[in-house]
């Protein structure tokens, strides 16, 4: 009796885990369109050969493109 007690609390903190988890992970996608690149970022993206600013752009779009689909589903 105490066994299986002491199983559904520990499946209950189990999910309270994920569900929080998954809102920080949400937030986190969310505030990532808000701000802009640190310049070690924009460093990064310098040496992957995204010099032009008509590529950075671009970069940028299809990033936001792909968190907005993640945040889709």
């Amino acid at each position: 009796m105490i066994q299986s007690l002491v199983g559904a609390i520990i499946m209950s903190m189990a999910t309270a885990s994920l569900l929080i988890a998954i809102q920080v992970g949400e937030g986190a996608l969310n505030n990532s369109k808000r701000l802009a690149l640190s310049r070690h970022e924009k460093l990064i993206i310098n040496r992957a050969g995204y010099s032009d600013t008509q590529k950075i752009k671009n970069l940028k779009l299809e990033i936001y493109t792909h968190i907005e689909q993640l945040l889709e589903d």
